[in-house]
């Protein structure tokens, strides 16, 4: 048998067992030793089961300290992406501020120091008002319904068959901030 101290609660729980059978063995018939071996492996018991009782609780207690911390964070996380969201919205809309000042007087660039700022010039494809069984014969895509990117592609690299079918191109600036 090892000491009190060093034993685990399964080998308490094993000298217990033994000590029952060993009772069972003498049909009953305790003697002093076997008393007294049996309240000592009870009250080991006793004390390991008050050790165990403190680690689950100090266990339970740093999940929950953890689980708080987590949620803290999340929180935190939640409150950083509405900081993040609201300044991108404020760029965009400066930004489409900016375009349409620089629309309007007809500035194309502003180039200093630390400022680079160019309205260029994009082609945008408009086929609003082109049914698309006009589009059979001059441009077919592999998958079966229609994708505006891969036509808008098409029709500036296939310029003379999107005139053909009724495709406009608009000349349009758009905002570069560097």
């Amino acid at each position: 048998m090892q000491t009190a101290t060093n034993k685990s609660l399964y080998e308490i729980g094993t000298d217990f067992l033994e000590l029952a059978r060993l009772l069972e063995d003498l049909e009953g018939d305790v003697t002093p030793e076997i008393e007294e071996k049996l309240m000592t492996t009870l009250k080991e018991g006793e004390g390991k089961l008050i050790n165990y009782y403190r680690f689950i609780k100090n266990l339970k207690f740093e999940a929950d300290v953890i689980k708080a911390r987590r949620d803290v964070l999340k929180a935190e996380v939640e409150r950083l992406d509405g900081i993040i969201k609201t300044k991108l919205n404020k760029f965009d809309r400066n930004a489409l501020l900016m375009e349409q000042f620089m629309k309007l007087t007809g500035i194309d660039k502003i180039k200093e120091a630390e400022v680079d700022v160019i309205l260029r010039k994009t082609t945008d494809v408009d086929y609003s008002g082109v049914s698309e069984e006009h589009f059979v014969g001059f441009y077919t895509q592999p998958e079966p319904k229609f994708d505006s990117v891969s036509f808008k592609k098409w029709a500036k690299e296939n310029e003379e068959n999107a005139l053909v079918i009724g495709v406009k191109f608009v000349e349009k600036k758009s905002i570069l901030i560097r």
